[in-house]
């Protein structure tokens, strides 16, 4: 169980801020997108600003949530509060892949509330039948 918290831990360091690997994934995650969901119609100065937008919001957040983020929108799956007929802004999208992360964030307290759980002291059953007397007497 260590292990695979030290597992998903690794996993949160997948951004652009880390390793340009990470980063090249993000720009083709996001240009597909854009390719995908109708947007104004853009000149090539106007393409490289908007990537260059996106890469400013998502730079601190891990490629493989920008992925489910982008697969969520794709789905509708974050509310009424967005309008999915159009490409999420950089922002919208910051937004969506953070709560992506978050969960395996959550995860990975639980599990480490799971490890450093305190072991509970079943007793014998023996034990338990010599104890039971003196429990409805009420000595103990």
């Amino acid at each position: 169980m260590v292990a695979h918290v030290a597992y998903l831990e690794d996993k949160l360091k997948y951004t652009p801020l880390n390793d340009d690997a990470y980063g090249r994934a993000t720009v083709v995650l996001v240009t597909k997108m854009l390719l995908a969901l109708p947007s104004a119609a853009m000149t090539e100065e106007s393409a490289a600003a908007k990537a260059e937008a996106y890469m400013d919001a998502l730079e601190d957040v891990p490629c493989w949530a920008v992925q489910a983020a982008i697969r969520g929108w794709h789905r509708s799956e974050y509310g009424d509060k967005f309008n999915y007929r159009w490409a999420p802004v950089p922002s919208e999208l910051r937004t969506v892949a953070f709560l992506e992360a978050w969960k395996t964030k959550e995860r990975i307290r639980d599990l480490k509330r799971v490890i450093s759980a305190d072991v509970l002291f079943y007793p014998d059953p023996k034990m338990v039948e010599k104890i039971e007397p003196l429990l409805k007497m009420g000595t103990v």
